[in-house]
């Protein structure tokens, strides 16, 4: 029945997010995450600015393919024990700070690098198919993964830049502190290694979409044999109340819609942006969500409030609706000048290694590059 669903009907994104959830359970409880850090941590030694390069991209490639909070939290628990380790105490280290908040800048960065990084994206591409437009996997990547790693190597830059990180010795093979790779290691590999395959294989497939190819991934984390993962181990790992958010969503747009509200906004903005070139309409448009996004820490919550505005904003000027809702989907991933609202930075600040001043400092510079950088180059790659 659920195989039926999502390839006949549209993507379900509450299926979606259940399943997603559920790899990323299954990854999080293998030695995948930890060997990966080893070996970036062994690479790198005392070139602490490589170190921080490095594990930031190795967050974002994870969130493109895992939940952004799950990623955050996975890498959050191994840099921790690694700083511990080595008596890298808060507020007297660099390196410390600088770690502490590229882990949720990149987790975020990276929620935007495929359809699959976030439930907002989902939902995006849900919305797009209601008004007769579809976006691939594959072509969401192509727009995806340059500009995400493009924001990865600026905010790094900018972050060690701010605050250059100490150069220390780390003990990069210490066999004590590393699990040995077993079988059900190999198995998860395997499995999301799969998965990632079958959702880049729905680009040129319609018969199955990024949803089916989640459950299908999750079902087999189940049978016997493989058993990746347990109903307890599951059901403790996904974001229920997510899942019940996401039901609402779209009751709230239509809500918004009928209001009448986001058309008298969206008329006003219309006739403010008339005479200005299209370059400068773009950066005002990502500017706004930018700022919007700062002070809404749920995502699928600047979805329902953005959406219908950048339709009717569409269908007024012209502009391709794929190209604003891009757009939406960069700044409601990447947000990089948050820290009391947005959880997976609440992740990180709790340790205590930087201040939410410090997180404005470097998130700031890179959001107006990035609002710039985005109208430059959006229109071009949609």
């Amino acid at each position: 029945f659920i195989i039926d669903l999502t390839c006949h009907q549209r993507q379900s994104t509450m299926l979606f997010i259940m399943a997603s959830s559920g790899i990323t359970v299954a990854v999080a409880n293998s030695h995948i995450p930890e060997s990966l850090t080893t070996r970036i941590i062994k690479k790198t030694g005392r070139k602490t600015k490589r170190m921080v390069f490095l594990i930031g991209i190795l967050v974002a490639l994870c969130s493109a393919f895992m939940s952004s909070l799950a990623t955050c939290a996975l890498f959050n628990s191994l840099v921790l024990a690694m700083l511990k380790r080595d008596d890298i105490k808060p507020h007297d280290s660099n390196l410390g700070r600088d770690l502490m908040i590229a882990i949720p800048a990149c987790a975020g960065i990276g929620g935007f690098m495929t359809p699959a990084g976030t439930p907002a994206n989902v939902l995006l591409l849900d919305i797009l198919a209601k008004n007769g437009v579809s976006i691939s996997f594959i072509e969401w990547c192509k727009i995806g993964f340059p500009i995400g790693i493009l924001t990865v190597l600026l905010f790094i830059a900018v972050l060690v830049s701010i605050f250059p990180p100490e150069r220390i010795t780390l003990p990069g093979n210490d066999r004590k502190a590393r699990k040995e790779w077993n079988s059900k290691d190999t198995k998860s590999s395997i499995v999301v290694i799969s998965v990632i395959v079958g959702w880049f294989l729905s680009s040129w497939i319609p018969s199955i979409n990024i949803t089916m190819v989640a459950i299908v991934g999750l079902t087999i984390m189940f049978l016997p044999g493989i058993q990746l993962m347990d109903w307890e181990s599951f059901s403790a790992g996904i974001n229920w109340d997510l899942v019940l958010t996401m039901g609402t969503v779209s009751v709230l747009m239509t809500g918004l819609s009928r209001s009448g509200l986001t058309e008298v906004i969206s008329e006003w903005l219309i006739v403010k942006m008339t005479s200005l070139p299209n370059f400068v309409i773009l950066v005002f448009l990502s500017l706004a969500i930018c700022f919007i996004r700062a002070f809404i820490p749920t995502t699928t919550a600047v979805v329902a409030l953005m959406g219908p505005m950048l339709i009717n904003i569409s269908e007024r000027t012209g502009f391709r609706l794929e190209m604003l809702f891009m757009i939406l989907a960069y700044w409601t991933a990447s947000a990089l000048i948050l820290a009391y609202t947005e959880p997976i930075y609440l992740i990180t600040f709790s340790n205590r290694y930087y201040s939410a001043s410090d997180l404005i400092r470097v998130g700031l510079i890179p959001s107006l590059i990035m609002a710039v950088v985005i109208a430059v180059l959006m229109p071009y790659l949609v």
